[in-house]
């Protein structure tokens, strides 16, 4: 799965700016569907996991993208009560 907003991604766009462009982070919007795509993703692999040695595999990398999606929100969360 490739994901639009990686660091990678991000510190390739970096170095190769001119001096006056600007770069966009992304909104806190796209952040969390970004997140939900990759629960998705992982779902959708536990889902199709035809060998018994990869189940390990899938359900912790679908806990861990419901962790990143929750952490996601409390952050958005925390900072518009902020505001």
């Amino acid at each position: 799965m490739s994901c639009r907003f990686s660091l990678l991604n991000f510190i390739c766009r970096f170095f190769w700016l001119k001096k006056d462009d600007k770069v966009s982070l992304p909104s806190d919007q796209e952040i969390l569907d970004e997140a939900r795509n990759e629960i998705v993703y992982a779902y959708n692999i536990l889902s199709n996991i035809d060998d018994p040695d990869m189940l390990d595999w899938a359900i912790f990398n679908l806990r861990a993208a419901e962790e990143k999606y929750n952490f996601i929100l409390r952050r958005i969360k925390r900072n518009t009560y902020e505001s």
